[in-house]
Order: C-alpha cells, then structure tokens, then sequence
C-alpha cells in the first residue's frame, strides 16, 4: 500500500510538472507564432523564408509547423501566400495610376504569374485581372 501511494505521488508529480511544461511551451508556441505573423507582415513586400520565421520566433521548423497548424489550420508559408493574396487583392481594388497585375504580384513575391492568378481565383473567386478590371470601371 506505501509503495502505491509513493509511486503514485511520484508518478503523479511528474506527470503534473510535464503538464504544466507542455503549457508553457503552447504558451511560447502562441508567443512564436504571433512574433513570425508580425514579420511577415511588416515585410510581405520583401523575401520571407521559413527558416527567417523560425529564427525570429526562436523555434524549430517542426514546432512553427504544428503552431500554425494549430492556429490557423495551414503552414506558416502558406499562411505568408494568403497574407501576400490578400494584400494582392487590396491593390487590385483601388489601384494606383499605371498598376497591372504582373506589377502587383511581383512586387509581392509572385515569380510564376500563373500560379499567382490560379491562388487569385481560389481564394477570391475571380482572376486578379478581373478585379482589376472591376475596380477601373468603378473609377
């Protein structure tokens, strides 16, 4: 009987201080996470790569992985893609005199055009030229 209750104030001991270190590092996961989020979005216009985002936020590729997923059900790069789309689409909206789409996607990032117009649609329901087109017509 004292070898059960000393085992399991042992075990049980152990298994509260595991507990309680795996939500600390949710917590510095979240923390992470919010720090990379931040840089990408001070810098959607400039090169982002994972391994900036894992340096930045002081974590391992694997455990930026597994936060983003968490938080936003995507990779961290993809998570950037949808960042950098939705800015796409705020230029395509209320353009600038001389703004195309190529100007737009380059300046963010988008070296494949056609992969750029394909995510565009996917995410927006229309080509980037199409929102463009709308958005000239309404000026």
């Amino acid at each position: 009987m004292f070898y059960r209750i000393s085992i399991n104030a042992i075990i049980g001991g152990k298994v509260l201080s595991d507990l309680a270190e795996k939500r600390k590092n949710v917590l510095a996961s979240d923390r992470a996470i919010d720090m990379a989020c931040q840089h990408a979005l001070e810098n959607l216009e400039g090169r982002i790569t994972l391994t900036d985002l894992e340096v930045l936020a002081g974590v391992s590729a694997r455990n930026l992985q597994y936060g983003f997923m968490r938080k936003y059900g995507c990779s961290p790069m993809k998570w950037v893609r949808n960042e950098r789309l939705n800015l796409a689409q705020r230029h395509l909206s209320n353009p600038e005199q001389g703004t195309s789409v190529t100007s737009v996607a380059t300046a963010l990032g988008f070296s494949n055009l056609g992969l750029f117009s394909r995510y565009y649609k996917e995410k927006f329901g229309e080509l980037p030229s199409q929102t463009l087109m709308h958005s000239l017509r309404s000026v």
